[in-house]
């Protein structure tokens, strides 16, 4: 009962630790950083607080992790970009949710650099994105669309959309089939003005 209590204990203090770096690091001017260690920090921070359903946790799902060697660090706010990360692993979980028992969710991060960008792919094998969903995701959500139901509106990812296009000045795409699953595709200039006002 002791050893249980000390490892509940510790695992509360990393909950609690994440959320703190979390909640404390916004504002403030671009810093350097290393996207993996981003990645990484958000994987860890989803698997303390995301739970989607009552049947599947973001700890449940297998993380497969591939990362170029040597990858530059690039301008960024690390916060919001662990905003986009946490949405994206957030919608996956949904999608994950669907899927029949006999197979087993995973997610599959890749980041690599080609010339002067830095490409993030973040892939899982749920539920794929129709058409018409695809072509609305990143776009804000209005009355009709909601009249529509099209998309659930904690679904939408404009947000994400504004922090990777206005603030990083990169984009953002998706792809998604029942052939390859669905894949997000976030491309960062790895180079850039590091001031808050770009």
């Amino acid at each position: 009962m002791l050893f249980r209590s000390i490892i509940r204990g510790q695992q509360a203090n990393s909950v609690i630790s994440n959320l703190l770096d979390f909640s404390t690091s916004g504002g403030g001017e671009k810093a350097l950083d290393n996207m993996a260690s981003i990645v990484d920090r958000s994987i860890g921070l989803a698997n303390d607080v995301l739970s989607v359903t009552a049947d599947l946790r973001f700890g449940h799902v297998k993380i497969n992790r591939n990362y170029a060697d040597d990858l530059p660090l690039i301008p960024c706010y690390a916060t919001e970009m662990q905003q986009v990360l946490l949405s994206l692993f957030r919608h996956s979980c949904y999608a994950l949710s669907d899927i029949d028992s006999s197979n087993s969710p995973e997610i599959n991060i890749d980041i690599s650099v080609a010339y002067d960008d830095l490409w993030i792919r973040i892939n899982h094998n749920g539920t794929c994105i129709n058409l018409e969903e695809q072509m609305t995701l990143f776009e804000p959500l209005n009355q009709e669309d909601n009249s529509k139901k099209l998309l659930n509106p904690g679904m939408h990812l404009s947000f994400s959309h504004f922090i990777v296009t206005e603030q990083h000045q990169g984009q953002i795409a998706v792809t998604s089939n029942p052939d390859e699953g669905t894949t997000f595709h976030i491309q960062l200039p790895t180079t850039g003005n590091t001031n808050s006002a770009d």
